[in-house]
């Protein structure tokens, strides 16, 4: 009996082991897929994960027939900043347009840094207009955001341009680059402007 006793005790001493282990595993599992889905300096999902979710995000407004949104946000005169600032200040910036985008959207709501100094987010259910009533909010907030650069405050801007299904297209490609046109058009009419698509361009 005794020695039955220490079998047992033995094997439950293992499979708590075995199961601190597992749990580790999948615990290194999931970090290793946020690293390969997050964007390391905005902490907002990548391009990557964007591709896998949009025409996901896109199946369901098909099947439920009802709107989706996508807005792309590109801050204006990057470059100009990081030239005139430094590459540290510029990413200041990126940091805290991803942490406004993060904390400011609806819960459903996908944010993503698409590359650069480029930004889309995925609304779910939200109609053009309500994408560029809220995406205007958004650009109102940034636009007072200040940053200290040795004793001086340094402000920057956004555009964005905001597409949507069905209007503007029924797959990703046609309705990101519908948003990417009414993003120039926000550039070309003078910077820091929310623009919606028009319907001939679609």
């Amino acid at each position: 009996m005794t020695r039955l006793r220490e079998v047992e005790d033995d094997l439950r001493t293992s499979n708590r082991e075995l199961l601190r282990k597992i749990e580790e595993i999948e615990s290194l599992q999931e970090q290793l897929r946020q690293q390969a889905i997050r964007d390391p300096l905005t902490g907002l999902y990548n391009r990557r994960f964007l591709e896998e979710t949009l025409g996901r995000e896109l199946g369901q407004a098909r099947r439920n027939n009802e709107p989706l949104s996508v807005v792309m946000i590109d801050i204006d005169r990057f470059k100009s900043v990081n030239d005139t600032y430094g590459h540290n200040v510029g990413d200041l910036f990126l940091i805290a347009l991803g942490d406004m985008l993060e904390h400011k959207m609806r819960e459903g709501d996908v944010a993503c840094r698409y590359g650069g100094e480029e930004f889309i987010v995925v609304l779910p259910g939200a109609s053009l207009e309500a994408a560029a009533v809220r995406t205007n909010e958004l650009r109102l907030i940034f636009d007072v955001l200040k940053i200290d650069v040795a004793g001086q405050s340094i402000s920057a801007t956004f555009s964005a341009g905001v597409a949507g299904f069905p209007l503007h297209g029924t797959d990703e490609k046609t309705i990101l680059a519908e948003a990417d046109r009414a993003l120039y058009a926000a550039k070309d009419a003078g910077r820091n402007r929310v623009i919606v698509a028009s319907k001939e361009s679609a």
